[in-house]
């Protein structure tokens, strides 16, 4: 696992995916682009959790809980 501040929101969406499913890589990079696009997140996905604003990081939170 990375440095916590360096995770990017695919990969703090796809953590709980890998580690508590048994979705392939294939399902998750699926379930992963899918996620943030629910919440206004489009695009986001390669950012860092730093770099997200106060509020996007909520959703980004969330985001990765409903995943």
């Amino acid at each position: 696992m990375k440095n916590t501040e360096a995770i990017t929101l695919f990969d703090n969406i796809a953590f709980p995916l890998r580690e508590h499913t048994r979705k392939s890589e294939t399902e998750i990079r699926r379930i992963v682009h899918e996620k943030p696009e629910l919440t206004g997140l489009a695009g986001a996905g390669r950012l860092a959790q730093r770099d997200l604003r106060r509020h996007a990081q909520t959703r980004a939170a969330w985001t990765a809980r409903s995943a």
